[in-house]
């Protein structure tokens, strides 16, 4: 039971040092990505992988600030990152599908996230109307919503600990 506990503690420490990130005071992409990055290194996911892609748009502005994230690692697991044409679906090869703030208006129709998929927009917005994880700044933070709902329909576990850390969590 001690033990337990403090495993929870020190969880609890290090995502407080993880989101307390020098990255927190941008408002830019390289924020983003790295609360993107994070988040996702606090999921559980329904099947094991080897390789975890993350999808965006070609033509989304974040693209050339997502290719960071390829070869990095994720848990066992090494991040690949994937551009995706003007398909109005996500490929089902997605494990992330990060669909900016030019597609994130219509996740309550145009994007739903498919089994093993975290749905990625912009807007708290995001994650009211379907979506996995909205982002949004707040006070020159980057800060995030969780769709709990949509994370248990796709089969996705986020960690309690980040649960406790959204901003929002939409049931």
């Amino acid at each position: 039971m001690i033990a337990r506990r403090a495993w929870r503690v020190l969880l609890a420490a290090l995502l407080t040092v993880i989101w307390a990130s020098p990255a927190d005071a941008a408002d830019g992409q390289a924020a983003r990505v790295d609360r993107i990055y994070n988040l996702l290194r606090f999921v559980s996911w329904p099947h094991v992988k080897p390789v975890r892609r993350v999808c965006l748009y070609r033509n989304d502005p974040m693209a050339g600030s997502m290719v960071v994230l390829a070869g990095q690692n994720l848990g066992d697991d090494v991040l690949e990152v994937v551009l995706m044409g003007q398909a109005a679906t996500a490929r089902s090869d997605c494990d992330i599908v990060y669909v900016g703030g030019a597609h994130s208006g219509g996740a309550n129709g145009a994007l739903v996230a498919g089994a093993g998929q975290v749905l990625v927009g912009e807007g708290v917005g995001f994650a009211e109307s379907g979506g996995t994880v909205g982002l949004f700044a707040d006070n020159g933070k980057i800060r995030f919503a969780i769709n709990a709902k949509a994370a248990r329909q796709s089969g996705i576990r986020f960690s309690s600990q980040v649960l406790k850390l959204a901003a929002r969590v939409v049931n």
